[in-house]
């Protein structure tokens, strides 16, 4: 399939979800977001320079850019409306197939969102004994796993 094709319909996807055309010139956050979330579906998807994903909104590839690279992970971990469109999003394309880093990145950013929810769990807990060997399980358990996955990936 064309490539400016898939990005008109990944254009088409995000607007539906924002209800906002992603392409008006304004710097509200839903804008902003929006279009976040486009550059990177954009990127994931296709693949491409940035002044490629930037093309179309007739933008230099600054925008696509700083989008992708500030904007999207901090909204991404923040922001859950807008990490639902994405993965909404991704989701709709899967026929496309991802690589094998956008779906580590995934993966690895949903992990970061089940262990923030740890870590607040746990700053809930009064006792700093309790509190303290919780943190250090998880610490073991992360080190016996980093260890493990190395080992089974360099063989």
């Amino acid at each position: 399939m064309n490539r400016n094709i898939i990005k008109d319909k990944i254009r088409k996807s995000v607007e539906a979800r924002a209800l906002i055309d992603i392409f008006e010139k304004r710097r509200d956050d839903e804008y902003v977001f929006a279009r976040a979330v486009y550059f990177k579906a954009c990127k994931d998807l296709i693949g491409g320079s940035y002044r490629d994903i930037s093309k179309p909104m007739s933008d230099d590839h600054n925008k696509s850019r700083h989008s992708i690279t500030n904007t999207f992970p901090s909204m991404y971990r923040s922001m859950p409306f807008y990490k639902n469109m994405y993965l909404e999003v991704m989701n709709d394309f899967s026929h496309l197939g991802l690589s094998d880093e956008v779906r580590d990145l995934t993966n690895r950013a949903n992990k970061y969102d089940e262990y923030k929810h740890i870590i607040l769990d746990i700053d809930s807990i009064e006792d700093e004994e309790l509190k303290n060997r919780i943190i250090d399980n998880i610490k073991t358990t992360i080190s016996v796993n980093k260890s493990f996955s190395s080992k089974f990936v360099n063989g």
